[in-house]
């Protein structure tokens, strides 16, 4: 079969559509498919370059010019070609207009309400990019075609916002592949309470919450660290922050790392507090490194947990007072904390590459075998 995988950009050592990609691509090859990576980034060098091809058109800026000469393009480059390809498939659904099969790995109208909820009132209409992914993202839940969601509340959130795509949602949950063999980075401090948190969108991912819970926990003369992973771009805002919660010294930002799990594997329990999670492949990747996790009810956490913790996940609006308390049950009572592990632990496997992997090349064949097409 011939395949044809379109996105905005692809590099399967960053980009995280692309690293869900990859292991699928590679399925596909061995089996003998035909594969076609479609994407708007022309610097792209890595393993699947002979298979790669970028959209074409001068890249224009600023970025809202530059998503819709990409969506023209590569909805004129694959109307042209429909016919070489027995799937074309839409990872992000706001990559193209034309597709066989989407995949949704966000709903862009529950990031704007995210936006509104956090105050953000300038940037959602100062910027057109919101503008026209909203109206790509209607047009195509409008269409009569599959629609893949990446977990659960995923697709609560499409018969929310598209009610009209109900029918036709299938859900195959994101994975991540077996952990690697862990090396603990050196702890930051030996006597401390040390907490890591990953995000390059720090406002969205609770930071601000995380620090102020930071200061709440230095007020009650309690020795607690926290650990930044990943870079915001507005990342001085937090450092300020920081500073003036008088836990400048307690918070490590420690920037973009590409042993992530070992330096999570480094501290106590992982939070990331979100506001907005469509999956959070993050959540499974701090399992993995061997810690308890504490998240809020949004993307894959609420399915790490049991009913048996009452206190997670944490319930949005988020309060620091409320994020505190968990913490420092956590940090107290070393029998929650291994029994949350365990917990954690023992769901994540559900989520896995092989898994999510096996679910989609089963949904290819059902759906070919509709259109008359089998292997």
């Amino acid at each position: 079969m011939r395949y044809c995988f379109v996105l905005p950009h692809f590099d399967e050592t960053r980009n995280s559509f692309s690293k869900l990609l990859a292991p699928l691509v590679n399925a596909l090859l061995k089996r003998g498919d035909k594969v076609l990576i479609l994407s708007g980034n022309d610097d792209y060098s890595g393993v699947f370059a002979a298979i790669h091809t970028r959209v074409p058109g001068p890249r224009l800026k600023p970025a809202f010019l530059d998503y819709f000469r990409f969506i023209i393009s590569a909805s004129l480059w694959l109307k042209k070609r429909r016919k070489d390809f027995d799937l074309i498939h839409n990872l992000g659904v706001g990559a193209s207009l034309v597709q066989d099969v989407m995949t949704a790995h966000a709903v862009h109208r529950s990031w704007i309400r995210c936006k509104w909820q956090l105050g953000q009132y300038f940037s959602i209409f100062a910027n057109p990019l919101h503008a026209m992914v909203l109206s790509v993202e209607a047009l195509n839940y409008s269409r009569n075609i599959p629609v893949i969601a990446v977990i659960d509340s995923l697709a609560n959130e499409i018969r929310e916002f598209y009610p009209a795509a109900a029918q036709r949602i299938r859900v195959i949950p994101n994975g991540i592949p077996d952990a690697p063999l862990i090396r603990p980075e050196p702890r930051l401090d030996a006597s401390s309470f040390i907490i890591s948190f990953a995000s390059n969108d720090h406002r969205k991912k609770g930071l601000g919450e995380l620090i102020e819970a930071l200061s709440l926990a230095k007020s009650q003369g309690l020795k607690w660290k926290l650990m930044v992973l990943g870079h915001d771009p507005r990342q001085a805002i937090y450092e300020a922050m920081a500073k003036d919660k008088a836990v400048g010294e307690e918070v490590v930002f420690a920037g973009h790392v590409q042993n992530i799990r070992d330096h999570m594997a480094s501290s106590d329990i992982f939070a990331l507090p979100s506001h907005y999670e469509p999956f959070g492949l993050v959540y499974l990747e701090a399992v993995q490194a061997g810690l308890a996790v504490v998240g809020t009810n949004v993307g894959v956490y609420p399915n790490l947990v049991g009913e048996r913790f009452k206190e997670l996940p944490l319930k949005l609006p988020l309060s620091s007072q409320e994020l505190f308390e968990v913490l420092r049950t956590l940090e107290r009572e070393a029998d929650f904390r291994t029994g949350l592990r365990a917990e954690n632990a023992l769901r994540a496997p559900e989520y896995t590459e092989e898994k999510m992997v096996q679910k989609t090349l089963a949904f290819y064949d059902q759906y070919l075998r509709t259109k008359g097409l089998v292997r």
